[in-house]
């Protein structure tokens, strides 16, 4: 039998978040990208507070629970799925695009390199938009 070769980009698990460095690099990448997003006319107006702190502090824990960290380092009160959270808000192609292009620059920013950049685009483009057609036919 064949032995089994692993793939050279690490897929969401234990092993992508030791890769990126752990909840440290999750903070990283989510002050970065919050930082972009306070100066995004189209994302902004999404977070109505005067500052994007519990913002910050939700997306390190989602990112390390979503990438496969240590469960006491997880967000533990979520009872609702990602879709039913951002219900409120009409995420249209507009929103994804401007997500995808601020993460972009967040990981250049938060020193994420390849392999580690790829895994985590692809799984992040999965959870964006609130409509399966918007996912179905991609800008």
């Amino acid at each position: 039998m064949a032995e089994k070769v692993p793939s050279p980009i690490p897929e969401a698990g234990p092993s992508l978040h030791q890769a990126v460095g752990g909840t440290a690099a999750w903070r990283r990448l989510s002050e970065a990208f919050y930082a972009r997003v306070d100066r995004d006319p189209l994302l902004r107006p999404l977070f109505p507070g005067k500052t994007l702190r519990c913002a910050i502090e939700e997306f390190t824990a989602f990112l390390a629970q979503l990438f496969g960290g240590p469960s006491d380092e997880t967000q533990r009160r979520w009872w609702l799925s990602l879709r039913e959270s951002h219900q409120r808000f009409k995420i249209r192609q507009e929103e994804r695009a401007a997500w995808m292009a601020n993460m972009v620059a967040a990981l250049n920013d938060a020193r994420i390199e390849e392999p580690l950049r790829s895994s985590i685009r692809r799984n992040d483009a999965h959870v964006l938009v609130d409509d399966e057609e918007t996912l179905a036919h991609p800008a």
